[in-house]
Formats: structure tokens, sequence, C-alpha cells
């Protein structure tokens, strides 16, 4: 491309991948083009427009930073992921606002962002923010992210209107997941293989597609924390020693229910609230024994709400009420607490259970204090 070094490339939808020097007086027109001329550490600042790519890092641990989500979009053609992170990028490497869109996934790959995976399995991962990710799909399997035990962060994002599932989150990881918005897609959210993500802030709703749960736990032990589910066929789904553990969550008017534990599965329920849903039931099921302990929690039904079969445990610790919880404005999806809702100061600041000291966000999902 005919430029000189430099640690801060620029490219913009007028520049030249031929005459350009990739300053912000001679910008590149490709974003691959300048990735590939970059060098670890360097940034690569992309101006507003639209570019048809499928990039790949290459291993490189760069800074790729758009002007904005809404005006900044890499589109992938339905040719390929639209970036493919699988060599073993780390957590100096930024992606950030951006809109994704138009990539297609295969094999349980991502169609839009594709981590870690082979001898990069249980490494470091890049950090994602202020992505829109959408109208991403699959051929015959895919997610609109997919991290093979790569440990990403995701941030002041959203994951919306993408064909396939959501977020594939696979293999030992504990990637963060923050201040999210995942509604509209085809599939939710699928954690397996030893994964122990945190999510904080988020909100799962209005899918549409075949997978009943929008939630599938597998032998892993996810954590959310102000997370709203809402408007999905199902809840949550744990099986084989999977374990979840839920804080001042809240799962309502979902078709079916919300929430499942079966093959050993297990949860741990703190100051949520489980109500509306058009099949109230929580299950404990199937042949291998599954347990969940609720605290400080509305539970619509309380007790005779949980079908226990198999012998399963079911404890039931202090603080839980059965209370319509009178939300703001379910009308206009505002799922915050009314100033009459039974929840207020029903919650714990912190709970210990065999042990292990569960501790409560300051503030829920609007941002207001809490426990209160």
């Amino acid at each position: 491309c005919g430029a000189a070094a430099r640690t801060n490339w620029h490219v913009a939808s007028t520049g030249s991948d031929i005459t350009g020097s990739g300053t912000l007086a001679s910008p590149l027109s490709s974003i691959q083009t300048a990735i590939n001329a970059a060098t670890v550490g360097d940034t690569v600042s992309v101006a507003a427009g639209t570019y048809t790519e499928n990039l790949v890092f290459g291993g490189k641990n760069l800074s790729l930073i758009g002007a904005d989500s809404s005006n900044t979009i890499i589109d992938g053609d339905s040719v390929s992921q639209v970036i493919n992170l699988k060599n073993g990028e780390d957590s100096t490497t930024v992606i950030k606002n951006f809109t994704l869109r138009n990539g297609i996934g295969w094999e349980n790959n991502g169609s839009a962002i594709l981590m870690g995976g082979g001898d990069y399995a249980g490494s470091p991962g890049p950090k994602l923010e202020n992505l829109c990710i959408t109208q991403n799909s699959f051929s015959t399997g895919g997610n609109a992210i997919t991290s093979f035990g790569s440990t990403f962060s995701l941030k002041n994002s959203r994951i919306i209107n993408n064909y396939g599932r959501s977020l594939s989150i696979q293999g030992t990881q504990s990637s963060t997941i923050d201040n999210v918005l995942i509604t509209g897609n085809g599939k939710g959210v699928e954690i397996n293989g030893g994964a122990a993500p945190v999510f904080t802030n988020v909100t799962i709703s209005n899918h549409v597609g075949e997978i009943n749960y929008v939630v599938f736990i597998q032998s892993s032990t996810p954590t959310f924390k102000n997370t709203l589910i809402v408007g999905n066929k199902h809840g949550i789904f744990t099986e084989n020693n999977g374990s979840l553990t839920m804080i001042n969550s809240t799962i309502v008017s979902n078709a079916g229910r919300p929430l499942e534990f079966v093959r050993s599965g297990s949860g741990t329920i703190i100051n949520s609230i489980i109500y509306h849903n058009t099949n109230p039931v929580i299950v404990l099921d199937d042949d291998v024994q599954s347990s969940v302990y609720f605290s400080h929690s509305n539970i619509e039904g309380g007790q005779s709400s949980i079908y226990n079969d198999d012998g399963g445990t079911l404890s039931w610790g202090n603080g839980n009420i059965s209370s319509y919880p009178v939300f703001a404005d379910t009308a206009n999806g505002d799922y915050t607490l009314a100033d009459t809702s039974p929840c207020i100061s029903a919650g714990a600041s912190s709970v210990t259970i065999g042990g292990t000291t569960y501790t409560a966000p300051t503030t829920d999902l609007a941002g207001n204090a809490r426990p209160s």
C-alpha cells in the first residue's frame, strides 16, 4: 500500500490501498490492508462508512476502532465470519465502535465474531465494546459470536436480530458480558464445556427460534447478575453438572418454564424474581438428582410451583416471598420495581450458603440503589 511505518493506521471509504499511506490525510480504503500493514500494538482507526470485508487478524494484537457503531459498518457479505480471531489474539486486542452484519457461520462457528479454539483455548481473549451485531446467519449451525475457550469481554453492546444463536461460550474460560442487550435472535445463549462467564446488566428477550430455552447451560458455572429474561419461549435450562448462579435478576413473561434443572444440574437463586410466566413451574427432573437453592426471592406460587421428580433437592432459604412483584410499566417494557412493590426491601446485601458468600450488586439494571 506504499505506507511508511507507523503505529496508527487510518482507513476511510474515500481512501486508497494503492496510493494511501495510512495517515489521516492519506487513508487506506480497506481495513484488512491496514491490519496486514500493522504490527502488534498498533491501532487501526476506521472512519464512518460501510466496509464489505471478512477480517482475519492472524494473531496480531491490535486495536480496531470505528467512529461509532451507528455509522461504521463492517459487512461480511454472507461469505464468512465478519471478524476471525482464532489465532491467539489476547486481551490487548480491542474491537470497538462498529456494526457487524451479514456474516455467516457454520458447524457451530461464529458468524460475526469467532474467537479461540485449538491451542488457544483457555487463554485471555479480546475486548469487544460498543458493538451492534445484527443480521448475521448460519448455514449448518452457527452463532453470532462464538468463543472456543477464549476469555473475552463484551461491553456496552447489542446482539439483535440474528438468524442463529446469539452467543456461544464454550470451554474453560471466565468471560464477562456487561451492559448488553440480546434480543430478537433465532436462538439464545449457549454455555458449555466448563465455562464460567459472568453476565451483568444484561437483557435477553424476544427470541423466536425453534430452540425452546433462551439460555442453555451444560457442564458450566455461569453467573447472572442484574439480568432480565423476558418474552422468550422458556427461560434457563441447566444440565450435566452445570451450576447456575442468579443474583438480582428477573425471569418474567416467558411462554414456558422459567427454570429447569436435569441430570445433576443445580442452581443458586438470590434476590431474584420469577413471575408471570405462562408455565410458572420450575422443574427438577430426570433420573439423576438435581438441586436448587432459593433465598430472598419472589417465586410465583412459592414452593408449590416447583416440580420435583426423582428426588431432587430443593432448599428454601430465608426471605422468599410469592407476591405479585408490581413492576413499573410492563406494557412499555419497563420491569423496574414500582414504589409499591413487595420486593423493595426484601433483598439481602449478601447471603452465605455452604461457606460461600454471594454479594448482591449495589445497583439494579436501571441504576437504582439495591438492595432496598
